[in-house]
């Protein structure tokens, strides 16, 4: 999960460089170990290998006597089952949307940005996780006169390359996250 924050229409990148990384942000200090080495990053809960494992996990304890081949193997996958119906996908983006709300209160409570822009893959799938999202996230924040909007982006899967190629992100960006 990559990031980036844009101060008075420039990248904000810190003096290390980090700016921006969201999902390294522990939000469970109990929670599952991240690809960085961590517990609990915000990574671990909604990046796409963490969703896909969580599928699987909450598939079977649904299911435990049920053949596994009808068991989704990738975030598109995950998306186009929600887009059916199905149960355990729609579950599944309840949990991303309430994980999501957390890391972005601690962001927002810090910043207080008037907008989150969410783009990328996992984001085709924000009409399923958008409304947990913003009512836990409306529970999380500070008072504040003018309430964030947690939107989608509009260039939708294309907002890493833009990214990258306009803002000069070095790495590639599965969801990028940007504070207006």
């Amino acid at each position: 999960m990559g990031g980036g924050l844009i101060l008075n229409g420039s990248v904000y990148r810190g003096v290390n460089g980090l700016a921006g990384e969201l999902g390294h942000n522990c939000i469970d200090p109990n929670g599952p170990v991240c690809p960085c080495g961590r517990r609990g990053c915000l990574e671990a809960f909604i990046g796409q290998s963490a969703l896909v494992q969580r599928y699987h996990v909450l598939y079977r304890t649904a299911f435990p006597d049920e053949s596994e081949s009808d068991l989704c193997e990738s975030t598109r996958e995950i998306s186009a089952a929600a887009s059916s119906g199905d149960r355990i996908a729609l579950q599944l983006y309840q949990e991303i949307g309430e994980h999501l709300a957390l890391g972005l209160s601690h962001a927002l409570n810090l910043l207080d940005v008037e907008r989150i822009v969410l783009g990328g893959g996992v984001a085709n799938a924000a009409p399923y996780f958008l409304p947990a999202t913003r009512r836990v996230l409306n529970e999380l924040l500070l008072d504040r006169r003018i309430r964030p909007q947690v939107v989608r982006a509009e260039l939708g899967d294309q907002a890493g390359s833009f990214g990258r190629r306009v803002f000069g992100f070095e790495q590639v960006v599965y969801r990028i996250i940007y504070a207006l």
